[in-house]
């Protein structure tokens, strides 16, 4: 995985910013810093076929994040056959108008809290009116909540799991399937939601 610089900051995996463009196909990013794959600024975007992101990291210097994937600031991300699994914080997270995420064959698992706090531990995380398209996508074991769209956050899905979710760990409550709020639109299709610990929709 990617080191972090010596004052313990950094250590992304895959980096594209300032409209930037990345395909990439049959890869692996694992054990890297603070973020496995990050996409931000509008015009810049990153396509993902057969990868997968697992066991990030949080920054060193912070102990905070160690998010799988993150599109922010306009970002997009699209994927098809992706498996995100181990990491902290976030699976996926997605945040500020025109960012997106484009998800098809789709895992996220197993995401933990973050360091510094305890905190989250999300599957997929949607905010600030971003907006994700799910399409046979399961998100299992996750913490806190296994999809969250909050602050106008825009959600779609079709053929979509949601299974296992846990307590967050610092306050031993949550355990969400779903959960929309302040103002996010959450439209799904044909969904499974199981063994999730507080409720399946809130």
């Amino acid at each position: 995985g990617t080191r972090a610089m010596t004052d313990g900051t950094a250590g992304r995996g895959l980096y594209v910013y300032g409209k930037g463009k990345a395909s990439v196909r049959r890869s692996t990013f694992e054990e890297n810093r603070k973020v496995g794959v990050s996409v931000t600024d509008a015009g810049s975007s990153i396509e993902l076929t057969d990868v997968v992101v697992r066991r990030t990291r949080e920054e060193e210097s912070s102990k905070d994040l160690g998010d799988g994937i993150e599109a922010t600031v306009g970002g997009k991300l699209v994927a098809t056959r992706l498996l995100v699994e181990d990491n902290l914080t976030y699976g996926i997270g997605c945040f500020n108008a025109g960012s997106s995420v484009s998800l098809t064959d789709v895992t996220v698992r197993r995401t933990e809290a973050r360091v510094k706090d305890q905190k989250w531990g999300v599957g997929l995380m949607v905010q600030e009116s971003a907006s994700a398209d799910l399409v046979r996508v399961t998100l299992d074991d996750n913490r806190t909540d296994g999809v969250f769209g909050a602050d106008k956050a825009t959600i779609t899905g079709t053929d979509v799991v949601v299974r296992r979710t846990r307590a967050e760990l610092s306050s031993q409550s949550g355990g969400l399937g779903l959960r929309a709020e302040l103002g996010s639109k959450l439209t799904l299709t044909r969904t499974l939601l199981d063994k999730n610990r507080e409720a399946g929709v809130l």
